[in-house]
């Protein structure tokens, strides 16, 4: 073998060496941030769920004072459930302020129903005015 053969098999061989341990490098660093990005996923997952656990008990707080249903079943409902709750019940209550009870919503006393009664009575009677 000529001295020209075994210099370019030496050169062949340390590119090689380098190549592999460029290969080798590389894989750690995938490794590495596959682990990582594993990571992030779960933690993704982790503030998913908070977030909407937090919706979903703000949900049935606002929900709750409006019907009679009990917090533990609203409870089990998914967050896109009390939203349509939420929704119609907006709908159907347009003044209710959120957090006051139900029975606290304004109604017409009896005596202000009698009163606007006798008021139109008198009208028909008196002609009008």
């Amino acid at each position: 073998m000529s001295e020209e053969t075994k210099e370019k098999g030496d050169i062949i061989d340390v590119n090689v060496a380098l190549a592999m341990a460029e290969r080798d490098d590389a894989i750690e660093k995938l490794s590495a941030a596959l682990d990582r990005i594993k990571e992030l996923e779960q933690k993704l997952g982790n503030a998913e769920a908070l977030i909407e656990e937090d919706s979903k008990a703000a949900l049935v707080n606002k929900i709750a004072p409006r019907t009679s249903v009990s917090k533990s079943i609203l409870s089990k409902m998914s967050v896109e459930e009390l939203m349509k709750w939420d929704k119609v019940l907006d709908t159907a209550m347009p003044g209710f302020k959120s957090g006051a009870p139900v029975s606290d919503y304004k109604k017409t006393s009896a005596r202000q129903k009698l009163d606007s009664t006798h008021l139109e009575y008198m009208k028909k009677i008196t002609g009008g005015s």
